[in-house]
C-alpha cells in the first residue's frame, strides 16, 4: 500500500504540472481572441462559425473517444491530444484563411474530446485505490485550473501588445513541455487491462458493447442521477459563460473592465476552492448555496447600480462554483471505475449537446426580455430542478 501511495503522490505531481502547463498554453490567446481574428481579417459570423464548429467536434468525439481510452490506454489519447491542440495553435499561428482556420478549429475541439476522460480518469481510479481523500484532489486540481488560466489570460494579453500572433509560439513551446513531462507519468495497467480481458471474452461488436455500456449508465439509478444533475448545471453555465459581457453592458459597466471581470471570475473559482474545503458534506450546506443563489442574482440584477453590479455578481459565481465542486465529488466518489472514460464522455456529449439547446432558448428569452429577467428564468429554473435532484441523490449516495 505504501508504494502505491509513493507512486500515486509522483503521478499526482506529473499530472497537475503537466495539465498546469497544458492550460496555461491553451488560455495565453483567449482574452484577446476575438480581437485577433478581427485584426487579420475576420467577420463576427465567422468568428462565431468557428465556436460552432469547435462544438460540433467534440459532440462527435468526445464519446467514442471515453470508450477507446477505457479499452486501450488512457495515456496513448492524452498525448495525441496534446499533439492535435499542438498542430491546430500552430495551423491559426501561421494563416489567416477562414477555411484553414476552421480546420484547425476542428482539430482543437478534436483535441479537447480527445482529452476528456482520459488521465483525470486515471488518477481518479489511484485516488480510490489508495484511499486517498477525493475531495482534496478536486480541490488541488482546481487551483491548477484557474490559476494558470489567470496567469494565461494575463499574459496573452501583454504579450499580444508587442508580438502580436507570435503568442501562439508560446502556447507551442507550453504544449511541448507538458507533453514530455507527461511521458514519465506511469499508468496502472490493471485498469485498462482488465477491460480488454472482458472485451476479449466478449465476443459482441464495440458499438453492441458501448450501447450496453449506455444502457447500463441509464438504467442504474445512482448513475442516472448523476447525469441528470450534471445536465441542469448547464441552465447556470450557458448563460453565464455566453452572455455575461452582455449583462454587464446591460448594466452599464465600461467595457475597458470587462478584462478585470474575467480575472475576478477565476479568482471566485479559487475562493471556492477555500470554502468547499472548509464546508463538510451535509446535505443542508449545498441546498442553502442552491436557493442562494437566483435570490442573490434577483437582487443584484434589480435593484443595484453599475459599480455595485460590478462587485456583487461574482458573489453568485462564486457560490455556483462551489456548488459545483460538490457536484464533481459526487460525481468522482461514484463514477464506475470499469468504464470511467466512457461514462465521463458520455456525460460530457449530452452536456454539449443540452447546452447547445440551452444556448438557443437563453437566446430566445434575452431577444424577447431583457437579459436581467431571462437570466432570472433560467437561474431559478437551475435552483428549483437542483435542489429537488439533490435531495434524490443524497438518499441513495452518502459522500
Amino acid at each position: 500500500m505504501t508504494t502505491n501511495k509513493i507512486n500515486f503522490k509522483v503521478n499526482f505531481k506529473l499530472y497537475l504540472i503537466s495539465e498546469f502547463i497544458w492550460n496555461l498554453g491553451r488560455t495565453i490567446p483567449h482574452s484577446i481572441l476575438t480581437i485577433y481574428f478581427l485584426n487579420i481579417g475576420l467577420s463576427i459570423i465567422e468568428i462565431s462559425l468557428l465556436q460552432i464548429i469547435y462544438m460540433i467536434s467534440i459532440i462527435l468525439f468526445e464519446f467514442p473517444s471515453g470508450v477507446i481510452s477505457d479499452r486501450f490506454s488512457r495515456k496513448r489519447i492524452y498525448i495525441i491530444s496534446i499533439i492535435l491542440i499542438f498542430i491546430s495553435y500552430f495551423i491559426i499561428s501561421i494563416n489567416t484563411n477562414f477555411l484553414i482556420i476552421s480546420f484547425a478549429y476542428f482539430l482543437y475541439g478534436l483535441s479537447n474530446a480527445l482529452k476528456s476522460g482520459t488521465l483525470d480518469s486515471e488518477v481518479i481510479i489511484q485516488v480510490r485505490k489508495s484511499n486517498l481523500d477525493m475531495k482534496e484532489f478536486s480541490i488541488l486540481e482546481q487551483y491548477c485550473s484557474s490559476i494558470s488560466s489567470i496567469i494565461g489570460a494575463g499574459i496573452g494579453s501583454i504579450i499580444y501588445k508587442n508580438i502580436n500572433n507570435k503568442m501562439y509560439i508560446l502556447s507551442l513551446v507550453l504544449f511541448i513541455l507538458s507533453l514530455v513531462i507527461i511521458l514519465f507519468f506511469k499508468v496502472d495497467n490493471n485498469s485498462n487491462s482488465n477491460n480488454n480481458n472482458n472485451n476479449t471474452n466478449n465476443k459482441s461488436p464495440m458499438i453492441i458493447q458501448t450501447k450496453n455500456i449506455v444502457l447500463n449508465f441509464i438504467n442504474d439509478k445512482k448513475l442516472f442521477l448523476i447525469i441528470l444533475i450534471s445536465l441542469i448545471t448547464v441552465l447556470f453555465l450557458q448563460p453565464f459563460f455566453q452572455f455575461w459581457q452582455i449583462l454587464y453592458k446591460e448594466k452599464a459597466v465600461p467595457i475597458q473592465y470587462f478584462g478585470i471581470a474575467y480575472i475576478i471570475f477565476q479568482l471566485c473559482n479559487i475562493i471556492s476552492n477555500y470554502i468547499f474545503n472548509r464546508l463538510n458534506n451535509n446535505l443542508k450546506n449545498y441546498l442553502i448555496i442552491i436557493i442562494s443563489i437566483p435570490i442573490s442574482f434577483t437582487f443584484i440584477g434589480f435593484f443595484t447600480n453599475k459599480f455595485y453590479f460590478f462587485f456583487l455578481f461574482p458573489i453568485v459565481i462564486l457560490l455556483f462554483y462551489t456548488y459545483l465542486k460538490y457536484i464533481l465529488l459526487i460525481f468522482r466518489k461514484n463514477c464506475p471505475e470499469e468504464n470511467i472514460s466512457t461514462y465521463t464522455s458520455f456525460i460530457g456529449t449530452i452536456q454539449n449537446i443540452f447546452s447547445s439547446l440551452i444556448l438557443l432558448l437563453t437566446s430566445y428569452l434575452i431577444e424577447k426580455n431583457n437579459i436581467i429577467l431571462s437570466y432570472n428564468i433560467m437561474f431559478y429554473l437551475f435552483a428549483i430542478l437542483s435542489f429537488i435532484l439533490i435531495i434524490r441523490i443524497n438518499k441513495i449516495i452518502k459522500i
